[in-house]
Protein backbone atom coordinates (compact mmCIF):
# COMPACT_ATOMS: atom_id res chain seq x y z
CA UNK A 1 0.00 0.00 0.00
CA UNK A 2 1.17 3.50 -1.05
CA UNK A 3 0.77 4.44 2.49
CA UNK A 4 0.01 2.29 6.14
CA UNK A 5 -3.51 2.53 7.33
CA UNK A 6 -4.77 -0.32 9.92
CA UNK A 7 -7.87 -1.94 8.61
CA UNK A 8 -10.31 -3.08 11.02
CA UNK A 9 -13.11 -5.28 10.04
CA UNK A 10 -15.83 -5.14 12.52
CA UNK A 11 -16.68 -8.02 14.65
CA UNK A 12 -19.38 -8.02 17.48
CA UNK A 13 -20.37 -4.79 18.87
CA UNK A 14 -19.80 -3.76 22.20
CA UNK A 15 -20.90 -1.44 24.60
CA UNK A 16 -19.70 2.74 24.36
CA UNK A 17 -18.66 4.75 27.66
CA UNK A 18 -17.24 7.69 28.36
CA UNK A 19 -16.56 7.28 32.02
CA UNK A 20 -19.19 7.98 34.07
CA UNK A 21 -21.24 9.28 30.90
CA UNK A 22 -23.00 6.94 28.63
CA UNK A 23 -23.98 8.15 24.93
CA UNK A 24 -27.74 7.94 23.86
CA UNK A 25 -29.28 9.24 20.62
CA UNK A 26 -31.84 11.20 21.04
CA UNK A 27 -34.72 13.43 19.10
CA UNK A 28 -34.11 16.85 18.71
CA UNK A 29 -36.72 17.85 16.13
CA UNK A 30 -38.60 16.17 13.75
CA UNK A 31 -40.83 17.38 10.78
CA UNK A 32 -38.24 17.82 8.37
CA UNK A 33 -39.16 16.41 4.74
CA UNK A 34 -36.07 13.97 3.70
CA UNK A 35 -33.07 15.47 5.30
CA UNK A 36 -29.99 15.12 3.76
CA UNK A 37 -27.46 17.71 5.88
CA UNK A 38 -27.10 19.74 8.77
CA UNK A 39 -24.90 22.73 8.73
CA UNK A 40 -24.03 25.58 10.85
CA UNK A 41 -23.34 29.21 9.68
CA UNK A 42 -20.73 30.08 12.90
CA UNK A 43 -24.28 31.02 15.15
CA UNK A 44 -26.47 29.29 17.46
CA UNK A 45 -28.68 27.95 14.65
CA UNK A 46 -28.50 25.62 12.68
CA UNK A 47 -29.60 24.51 8.68
CA UNK A 48 -30.81 21.33 7.46
CA UNK A 49 -31.22 20.64 4.11
CA UNK A 50 -34.30 18.95 2.77
CA UNK A 51 -34.07 16.83 -0.69
CA UNK A 52 -36.48 18.17 -2.81
CA UNK A 53 -35.16 21.84 -2.54
CA UNK A 54 -35.53 23.93 0.70
CA UNK A 55 -33.13 25.08 3.44
CA UNK A 56 -34.57 24.81 6.97
CA UNK A 57 -33.36 26.87 9.77
CA UNK A 58 -33.28 25.04 13.52
CA UNK A 59 -33.60 27.45 16.18
CA UNK A 60 -34.13 26.90 19.86
CA UNK A 61 -34.91 23.80 19.23
CA UNK A 62 -37.55 24.39 16.97
CA UNK A 63 -37.72 24.28 12.99
CA UNK A 64 -38.56 27.71 11.40
CA UNK A 65 -42.14 27.61 9.36
CA UNK A 66 -40.14 29.83 6.84
CA UNK A 67 -37.35 28.69 5.00
CA UNK A 68 -34.09 29.90 4.63
CA UNK A 69 -34.35 29.36 0.97
CA UNK A 70 -36.21 27.66 -1.48
CA UNK A 71 -35.10 26.26 -5.23
CA UNK A 72 -37.43 23.31 -5.46
CA UNK A 73 -38.53 24.96 -8.98
CA UNK A 74 -34.48 24.21 -9.86
CA UNK A 75 -34.15 20.49 -7.95
CA UNK A 76 -34.85 17.46 -9.48
CA UNK A 77 -35.56 14.94 -6.68
CA UNK A 78 -38.61 12.53 -7.64
CA UNK A 79 -39.10 10.09 -4.88
CA UNK A 80 -38.50 7.65 -7.40
CA UNK A 81 -34.33 8.11 -7.35
CA UNK A 82 -34.00 8.70 -3.20
CA UNK A 83 -30.34 9.64 -4.38
CA UNK A 84 -31.37 12.66 -6.02
CA UNK A 85 -31.85 16.40 -5.53
CA UNK A 86 -30.41 18.86 -2.73
CA UNK A 87 -27.86 17.26 -1.46
CA UNK A 88 -25.04 19.43 0.04
CA UNK A 89 -24.58 22.93 1.44
CA UNK A 90 -21.21 24.80 2.56
CA UNK A 91 -21.15 28.04 4.10
CA UNK A 92 -18.15 30.41 2.88
CA UNK A 93 -15.46 30.87 5.79
CA UNK A 94 -16.20 34.70 5.76
CA UNK A 95 -19.40 34.21 5.68
CA UNK A 96 -20.87 36.76 8.28
CA UNK A 97 -19.18 39.47 6.18
CA UNK A 98 -19.99 38.42 2.71
CA UNK A 99 -23.40 36.68 3.34
CA UNK A 100 -21.75 33.32 -0.01
CA UNK A 101 -22.97 30.32 0.87
CA UNK A 102 -22.79 26.79 -1.78
CA UNK A 103 -25.31 24.26 -2.67
CA UNK A 104 -25.00 21.20 -4.54
CA UNK A 105 -28.20 19.99 -6.31
CA UNK A 106 -29.25 17.99 -8.96
CA UNK A 107 -31.53 19.27 -12.02
CA UNK A 108 -32.80 18.23 -15.22
CA UNK A 109 -31.19 20.44 -18.07
CA UNK A 110 -32.49 21.32 -21.42
CA UNK A 111 -32.13 17.83 -23.18
CA UNK A 112 -33.90 15.87 -20.19
CA UNK A 113 -30.98 14.65 -19.02
CA UNK A 114 -29.63 14.69 -15.02
CA UNK A 115 -26.81 16.54 -13.97
CA UNK A 116 -25.02 17.87 -10.89
CA UNK A 117 -24.78 21.50 -10.20
CA UNK A 118 -22.20 23.36 -7.73
CA UNK A 119 -23.58 26.99 -7.16
CA UNK A 120 -22.93 30.08 -5.22
CA UNK A 121 -25.92 31.81 -3.77
CA UNK A 122 -26.00 35.40 -2.26
CA UNK A 123 -27.88 36.33 1.40
CA UNK A 124 -30.62 39.21 1.12
CA UNK A 125 -30.91 42.08 3.91
CA UNK A 126 -33.56 40.00 5.51
CA UNK A 127 -31.10 37.05 6.32
CA UNK A 128 -32.63 35.09 3.95
CA UNK A 129 -31.50 33.06 0.55
CA UNK A 130 -31.42 34.69 -1.98
CA UNK A 131 -32.54 32.21 -5.19
CA UNK A 132 -32.30 34.90 -8.30
CA UNK A 133 -28.45 35.34 -7.30
CA UNK A 134 -27.31 31.82 -8.26
CA UNK A 135 -24.18 31.68 -9.89
CA UNK A 136 -22.95 28.89 -10.95
CA UNK A 137 -19.70 27.48 -10.23
CA UNK A 138 -19.74 24.15 -11.68
CA UNK A 139 -21.36 21.22 -13.94
CA UNK A 140 -21.35 17.74 -14.39
CA UNK A 141 -23.71 14.97 -16.10
CA UNK A 142 -24.72 11.99 -13.93
CA UNK A 143 -25.64 8.94 -16.50
CA UNK A 144 -27.85 6.97 -13.83
CA UNK A 145 -30.18 8.15 -11.16
CA UNK A 146 -27.98 6.74 -8.55
CA UNK A 147 -23.96 7.55 -6.86
CA UNK A 148 -23.93 11.09 -6.56
CA UNK A 149 -22.30 11.82 -3.43
CA UNK A 150 -23.04 15.48 -3.08
CA UNK A 151 -21.48 16.62 -0.04
CA UNK A 152 -19.54 20.18 -0.12
CA UNK A 153 -17.04 21.26 3.01
CA UNK A 154 -14.46 24.07 3.44
CA UNK A 155 -11.33 22.61 4.27
CA UNK A 156 -8.84 24.85 6.30
CA UNK A 157 -7.07 26.02 3.14
CA UNK A 158 -9.87 27.87 2.48
CA UNK A 159 -10.67 25.82 -0.86
CA UNK A 160 -14.55 24.18 -1.72
CA UNK A 161 -14.03 20.26 -1.26
CA UNK A 162 -17.06 17.89 -3.07
CA UNK A 163 -17.70 14.57 -2.99
CA UNK A 164 -18.81 12.77 -6.31
CA UNK A 165 -19.91 9.74 -6.75
CA UNK A 166 -19.37 6.85 -10.09
CA UNK A 167 -22.00 8.02 -11.90
CA UNK A 168 -24.36 5.02 -10.70
CA UNK A 169 -25.62 1.43 -11.64
CA UNK A 170 -23.60 -1.42 -10.54
CA UNK A 171 -19.71 -2.30 -10.47
CA UNK A 172 -18.51 1.38 -11.90
CA UNK A 173 -20.65 0.23 -15.15
CA UNK A 174 -19.60 3.94 -16.44
CA UNK A 175 -16.09 3.25 -16.00
CA UNK A 176 -15.34 6.98 -14.11
CA UNK A 177 -13.78 5.07 -10.86
CA UNK A 178 -10.15 4.82 -12.69
CA UNK A 179 -10.60 7.92 -15.20
CA UNK A 180 -8.84 11.13 -13.75
CA UNK A 181 -10.50 12.97 -16.74
CA UNK A 182 -13.42 12.56 -15.33
CA UNK A 183 -15.37 14.49 -12.47
CA UNK A 184 -17.00 11.83 -11.24
CA UNK A 185 -15.79 8.97 -8.50
CA UNK A 186 -13.65 11.38 -6.83
CA UNK A 187 -13.45 14.05 -4.41
CA UNK A 188 -13.10 17.83 -6.01
CA UNK A 189 -11.14 21.08 -4.94
CA UNK A 190 -12.48 24.70 -6.18
CA UNK A 191 -11.42 28.31 -5.57
CA UNK A 192 -14.54 30.29 -5.05
CA UNK A 193 -12.60 33.17 -4.64
CA UNK A 194 -11.40 32.88 -8.25
CA UNK A 195 -13.57 32.94 -11.07
CA UNK A 196 -14.15 32.51 -13.52
CA UNK A 197 -11.97 29.09 -13.45
CA UNK A 198 -12.71 28.56 -9.75
CA UNK A 199 -9.34 26.20 -10.01
CA UNK A 200 -6.78 26.17 -7.45
CA UNK A 201 -3.05 26.36 -9.07
CA UNK A 202 -2.11 23.34 -6.72
CA UNK A 203 -4.41 20.91 -7.76
CA UNK A 204 -2.67 17.65 -8.85
CA UNK A 205 -4.60 17.88 -12.57
CA UNK A 206 -4.68 21.62 -12.81
CA UNK A 207 -1.65 21.30 -15.93
CA UNK A 208 -3.85 19.33 -17.94
CA UNK A 209 -3.19 16.00 -17.47
CA UNK A 210 -6.77 15.05 -16.06
CA UNK A 211 -9.28 16.96 -14.63
CA UNK A 212 -8.46 20.15 -13.69
CA UNK A 213 -11.10 19.88 -10.35
CA UNK A 214 -9.81 16.77 -9.38
CA UNK A 215 -8.19 15.89 -5.70
CA UNK A 216 -8.58 12.56 -5.07
CA UNK A 217 -10.45 9.69 -6.94
CA UNK A 218 -11.25 5.96 -6.74
CA UNK A 219 -14.71 6.55 -4.81
CA UNK A 220 -17.71 4.91 -5.34
CA UNK A 221 -19.91 7.13 -3.86
CA UNK A 222 -18.92 8.87 -1.26
CA UNK A 223 -21.79 9.58 0.69
CA UNK A 224 -20.87 12.51 3.31
CA UNK A 225 -17.36 13.98 3.86
CA UNK A 226 -16.09 16.01 6.42
CA UNK A 227 -12.70 17.71 7.93
CA UNK A 228 -11.16 17.19 11.30
CA UNK A 229 -11.01 20.96 12.52
CA UNK A 230 -7.86 19.77 14.75
CA UNK A 231 -5.86 18.27 12.36
CA UNK A 232 -7.45 19.03 8.65
CA UNK A 233 -7.52 15.57 7.55
CA UNK A 234 -10.64 14.98 5.65
CA UNK A 235 -12.98 11.81 6.37
CA UNK A 236 -15.31 10.15 3.98
CA UNK A 237 -17.66 7.70 3.96
CA UNK A 238 -17.94 5.50 1.17
CA UNK A 239 -20.40 3.24 0.29
CA UNK A 240 -20.14 -0.57 -1.17
CA UNK A 241 -21.37 -2.02 -3.61
CA UNK A 242 -24.37 -4.30 -3.28
CA UNK A 243 -23.79 -6.91 -5.64
CA UNK A 244 -21.34 -8.67 -3.19
CA UNK A 245 -22.39 -9.04 0.32
CA UNK A 246 -18.63 -10.05 0.82
CA UNK A 247 -17.13 -6.90 -0.27
CA UNK A 248 -17.35 -3.62 2.23
CA UNK A 249 -18.86 -0.23 3.53
CA UNK A 250 -15.49 1.91 3.71
CA UNK A 251 -13.59 5.05 5.63
CA UNK A 252 -11.22 6.63 4.06
CA UNK A 253 -9.15 9.60 5.19
CA UNK A 254 -6.53 12.36 3.27
CA UNK A 255 -4.15 13.55 5.48
CA UNK A 256 -4.76 17.26 5.79
CA UNK A 257 -2.51 18.70 2.40
CA UNK A 258 -2.28 15.59 0.87
CA UNK A 259 -3.78 14.96 -2.72
CA UNK A 260 -3.80 12.41 -5.84
CA UNK A 261 -4.87 9.64 -3.39
CA UNK A 262 -6.13 6.73 -5.58
CA UNK A 263 -8.75 4.77 -3.12
CA UNK A 264 -9.16 1.78 -5.50
CA UNK A 265 -12.73 1.97 -6.36
CA UNK A 266 -13.58 -0.58 -9.09
CA UNK A 267 -10.50 -2.28 -9.06
CA UNK A 268 -10.94 -2.92 -5.35
CA UNK A 269 -14.09 -2.50 -2.53
CA UNK A 270 -11.95 -2.43 1.02
CA UNK A 271 -9.63 -4.85 0.89
CA UNK A 272 -11.70 -6.85 -1.34
CA UNK A 273 -10.61 -6.99 -5.12
CA UNK A 274 -13.33 -6.65 -7.79
CA UNK A 275 -11.89 -5.74 -11.09
CA UNK A 276 -8.15 -5.77 -11.14
CA UNK A 277 -7.13 -6.46 -14.73
CA UNK A 278 -6.59 -2.53 -15.99
CA UNK A 279 -5.40 -1.33 -12.70
CA UNK A 280 -2.51 0.42 -11.22
CA UNK A 281 -0.47 -1.91 -8.80
CA UNK A 282 -1.83 -1.99 -5.30
CA UNK A 283 1.04 -0.30 -3.73
CA UNK A 284 0.03 2.49 -5.44
CA UNK A 285 -3.60 2.46 -3.91
CA UNK A 286 -5.17 3.78 -0.33
CA UNK A 287 -6.63 1.25 1.27
CA UNK A 288 -9.15 2.35 4.20
CA UNK A 289 -8.53 3.51 7.33
CA UNK A 290 -11.57 1.22 8.31
CA UNK A 291 -13.89 -1.19 7.01
CA UNK A 292 -16.96 -3.06 7.46
CA UNK A 293 -19.18 -6.14 5.93
CA UNK A 294 -22.62 -6.16 4.72
CA UNK A 295 -24.63 -8.62 6.42
CA UNK A 296 -24.09 -8.62 10.25
CA UNK A 297 -27.45 -6.68 11.81
CA UNK A 298 -28.29 -5.84 8.09
CA UNK A 299 -25.14 -3.55 7.46
CA UNK A 300 -25.64 -2.13 3.90
CA UNK A 301 -24.65 1.21 3.98
CA UNK A 302 -22.13 4.03 5.15
CA UNK A 303 -22.88 6.97 6.33
CA UNK A 304 -20.03 9.01 6.94
CA UNK A 305 -19.55 11.15 10.16
CA UNK A 306 -17.67 13.65 11.85
CA UNK A 307 -14.53 13.05 14.04
CA UNK A 308 -15.92 14.88 17.53
CA UNK A 309 -13.83 17.85 18.88
CA UNK A 310 -17.04 19.39 21.44
CA UNK A 311 -16.42 19.65 25.20
CA UNK A 312 -19.38 17.66 26.46
CA UNK A 313 -17.79 13.79 26.07
CA UNK A 314 -13.85 14.39 26.77
CA UNK A 315 -13.15 10.84 25.77
CA UNK A 316 -15.22 11.33 23.09
CA UNK A 317 -12.57 14.16 21.58
CA UNK A 318 -10.65 13.01 18.16
CA UNK A 319 -13.00 9.65 17.92
CA UNK A 320 -14.66 9.91 13.82
CA UNK A 321 -18.25 8.90 14.36
CA UNK A 322 -20.59 7.36 11.68
CA UNK A 323 -23.01 4.87 10.90
CA UNK A 324 -24.91 2.21 8.79
CA UNK A 325 -27.81 3.23 7.18
CA UNK A 326 -29.97 0.07 7.14
CA UNK A 327 -28.73 -1.31 10.23
CA UNK A 328 -28.95 1.83 12.33
CA UNK A 329 -25.92 1.88 14.59
CA UNK A 330 -23.23 4.43 15.01
CA UNK A 331 -19.70 3.59 14.94
CA UNK A 332 -16.80 5.12 16.67
CA UNK A 333 -12.93 4.69 15.61
CA UNK A 334 -9.64 6.37 16.81
CA UNK A 335 -7.87 8.06 13.89
CA UNK A 336 -5.95 5.27 12.88
CA UNK A 337 -9.01 2.82 12.67
CA UNK A 338 -8.32 0.87 15.49
CA UNK A 339 -10.84 0.86 18.50
CA UNK A 340 -13.71 0.44 17.12
CA UNK A 341 -16.89 0.01 18.83
CA UNK A 342 -20.78 1.00 18.43
CA UNK A 343 -23.47 2.66 19.75
CA UNK A 344 -26.27 2.76 21.10
CA UNK A 345 -26.16 0.24 23.88
CA UNK A 346 -28.04 -2.96 23.64
CA UNK A 347 -31.18 -1.63 25.42
CA UNK A 348 -31.59 1.11 23.21
CA UNK A 349 -32.91 0.96 19.56
CA UNK A 350 -31.32 1.21 16.11
CA UNK A 351 -32.31 4.35 14.36
CA UNK A 352 -32.50 3.03 10.70
CA UNK A 353 -32.23 5.76 8.05
CA UNK A 354 -29.23 8.26 9.55
CA UNK A 355 -28.21 9.57 6.89
CA UNK A 356 -25.22 11.32 8.08
CA UNK A 357 -24.16 14.22 10.85
CA UNK A 358 -23.26 17.65 11.62
CA UNK A 359 -22.35 19.85 13.77
CA UNK A 360 -23.42 23.18 15.97
CA UNK A 361 -20.76 25.86 16.73
CA UNK A 362 -19.88 24.46 19.44
CA UNK A 363 -18.89 21.16 17.94
CA UNK A 364 -21.37 19.24 19.84
CA UNK A 365 -22.16 16.26 17.42
CA UNK A 366 -25.98 16.00 15.60
CA UNK A 367 -27.52 13.26 13.38
CA UNK A 368 -29.97 13.19 10.54
CA UNK A 369 -32.74 10.67 10.00
CA UNK A 370 -33.77 10.58 6.28
CA UNK A 371 -36.36 8.03 6.84
CA UNK A 372 -38.65 9.74 9.46
CA UNK A 373 -37.49 13.48 9.02
CA UNK A 374 -35.78 13.73 12.55
CA UNK A 375 -32.77 15.45 13.55
CA UNK A 376 -31.35 13.94 16.48
CA UNK A 377 -28.41 14.90 19.32
CA UNK A 378 -25.87 12.94 21.10
CA UNK A 379 -26.26 13.42 25.05
CA UNK A 380 -25.51 11.59 28.09
CA UNK A 381 -27.68 8.72 28.33
CA UNK A 382 -27.87 9.48 32.52
CA UNK A 383 -29.27 12.89 32.46
CA UNK A 384 -32.33 12.46 33.09
CA UNK A 385 -33.91 15.46 31.34
CA UNK A 386 -32.96 13.13 27.86
CA UNK A 387 -35.90 11.70 26.76
CA UNK A 388 -35.29 8.56 24.35
CA UNK A 389 -36.90 6.59 21.83
CA UNK A 390 -37.35 2.71 23.19
CA UNK A 391 -38.04 -0.31 21.06
CA UNK A 392 -41.26 -2.64 21.44
CA UNK A 393 -39.74 -5.17 23.77
CA UNK A 394 -38.26 -2.47 26.15
CA UNK A 395 -41.83 -1.32 26.66
CA UNK A 396 -43.30 -4.53 26.97
CA UNK A 397 -44.59 -4.24 23.60
CA UNK A 398 -44.57 -8.17 21.95
CA UNK A 399 -44.13 -8.41 18.31
CA UNK A 400 -44.06 -12.09 16.08
CA UNK A 401 -43.49 -12.17 12.49
CA UNK A 402 -45.33 -15.51 11.32
CA UNK A 403 -43.26 -15.17 7.67
CA UNK A 404 -45.01 -18.05 6.63
CA UNK A 405 -48.64 -16.76 6.70
CA UNK A 406 -47.23 -12.88 5.97
CA UNK A 407 -48.99 -11.95 9.63
CA UNK A 408 -47.56 -9.95 12.14
CA UNK A 409 -49.03 -9.72 15.64
CA UNK A 410 -48.82 -7.01 18.59
CA UNK A 411 -49.26 -7.50 21.92
CA UNK A 412 -49.30 -5.60 24.87
CA UNK A 413 -49.48 -2.28 22.97
CA UNK A 414 -52.83 -0.02 23.85
CA UNK A 415 -54.11 3.13 23.61
CA UNK A 416 -52.13 4.50 27.58
CA UNK A 417 -49.02 3.86 25.57
CA UNK A 418 -50.09 5.14 21.67
CA UNK A 419 -51.85 7.33 19.73
CA UNK A 420 -50.45 6.37 16.53
CA UNK A 421 -48.82 3.08 14.51
CA UNK A 422 -47.57 3.49 11.57
CA UNK A 423 -45.20 1.58 8.97
CA UNK A 424 -42.56 3.32 6.98
CA UNK A 425 -40.39 2.10 4.43
CA UNK A 426 -36.46 3.24 4.07
CA UNK A 427 -37.30 6.24 2.11
CA UNK A 428 -39.22 7.78 4.55
CA UNK A 429 -42.43 6.96 3.53
CA UNK A 430 -45.52 5.95 4.82
CA UNK A 431 -46.60 2.70 3.84
CA UNK A 432 -50.01 2.24 6.20
CA UNK A 433 -51.65 3.69 8.95
CA UNK A 434 -52.44 0.86 11.37
CA UNK A 435 -53.71 2.96 14.43
CA UNK A 436 -56.96 1.50 14.30
CA UNK A 437 -55.01 -1.87 15.56
CA UNK A 438 -54.03 -0.61 19.13
CA UNK A 439 -55.38 -2.26 21.35
CA UNK A 440 -53.76 -5.01 23.92
CA UNK A 441 -53.34 -7.67 20.96
CA UNK A 442 -54.34 -7.74 17.33
CA UNK A 443 -52.87 -8.82 13.70
CA UNK A 444 -51.34 -7.29 11.00
CA UNK A 445 -51.56 -8.39 7.37
CA UNK A 446 -47.77 -7.85 5.27
CA UNK A 447 -49.25 -9.30 1.98
CA UNK A 448 -49.23 -6.02 0.17
CA UNK A 449 -46.10 -4.97 1.16
CA UNK A 450 -42.99 -5.20 -1.25
CA UNK A 451 -39.98 -7.22 -0.30
CA UNK A 452 -37.40 -4.88 1.63
CA UNK A 453 -36.86 -3.63 5.08
CA UNK A 454 -39.56 -1.50 7.13
CA UNK A 455 -40.44 0.03 10.55
CA UNK A 456 -43.22 -0.27 12.92
CA UNK A 457 -43.63 3.00 14.66
CA UNK A 458 -45.67 4.21 17.18
CA UNK A 459 -46.46 7.31 18.99
CA UNK A 460 -47.35 8.21 22.54
CA UNK A 461 -48.58 11.59 23.90
CA UNK A 462 -46.37 11.99 26.13
CA UNK A 463 -43.48 11.74 23.35
CA UNK A 464 -42.42 8.15 23.78
CA UNK A 465 -42.07 6.87 20.72
CA UNK A 466 -41.35 2.34 20.27
CA UNK A 467 -39.71 1.24 17.16
CA UNK A 468 -39.68 -2.35 15.73
CA UNK A 469 -37.71 -2.95 12.59
CA UNK A 470 -38.76 -6.17 10.41
CA UNK A 471 -38.25 -7.63 6.54
CA UNK A 472 -40.57 -8.69 4.46
CA UNK A 473 -39.29 -11.48 2.01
Amino acid sequence: MRNSITSCVLGICALMSVQAQELRIVEYVSGIERPTDIQNAGDERLFVLEQNGRIRIIEDQQVLGSPFMDITNKVFAPMSAPELGLLGLAFHPNYAENGLFYVNYTRRNDIGATETVIAQYETTEDGTGDPASETILMMYGQPANNHNGGDLEFGPDGMLYISSGDGGAAADAFGNGQNIRSPLAAILRLDVDNPPMYIPEDNPYADGRGNDALWAYGLRNPWRIAFDSETGDLWIGDVGDNLNQAFYEEVNRIPAGESEYNFGWPCYEGTGSLKTGFCQDSTQLVFPTSQYRRGPNSRCSVSGGRVYRGSAFADLVGKYVYADFCSGELFMINLDGSGFTAFPQADEPMQVGIGGFGIDVNQELYAFDAIQGKIYQIVDANDPNNLSTSDFASAGIRVVQQLSADLMSISGLDTAQATSLEVFNLQGQKVEDLSALISNTSEYSTASLRSGMYLLIAKGDSQAQYVHKFVVN
